[in-house]
């Protein structure tokens, strides 16, 4: 094959497979102990409703009542708007149960698992999805 059709070839290639590889990559769930779950009983600091993940940001008292910032990783707004949550499920105060795998480093931080309960009022879906029970 000539120089200049290889080049040619090459070129191609590279112009049409180059634009997919952004849409392939996404992070490890490593960091995460998935054989780990922990339940935080805590409130709403701050939310983060964007892509690529939406974050929930926690203040967590523990039992010796020192407060800690947690931030805890979900799913895709999409996603996430799909189980039945909004940009507004969660405001600033809210007080939430929601089940993590923790961060395998020991630091506050998690992947939620399921959300269990918002000012009082209990998932009845397991955590598939946000479906308060009635009232």
């Amino acid at each position: 094959m000539k120089k200049s059709l290889r080049a040619a070839v090459i070129g191609t290639v590279i112009a049409v497979f180059a634009p997919m590889v952004p849409a392939l990559s996404h992070h490890s769930h490593a960091m995460f102990d998935d054989d780990q779950e922990i339940t935080l009983t805590s409130t709403v600091a701050a939310i983060r409703f964007t892509n690529p993940h939406v974050y929930l940001l926690l203040n967590v008292t523990d039992d010796n009542g020192t407060t800690s910032k947690w931030t805890i990783e979900m799913s895709t707004v999409g996603n996430m708007t799909n189980r039945g949550v909004a940009a507004n499920t969660f405001q600033v105060g809210d007080e939430v149960a929601i089940t993590v795998n923790p961060l395998r480093n020991g630091q506050q931080g998690g992947n939620y698992t399921r959300i269990e309960e918002i000012n009082g009022v209990r998932n009845s879906a397991s955590g598939n999805s946000w479906a308060p029970a009635p009232q």
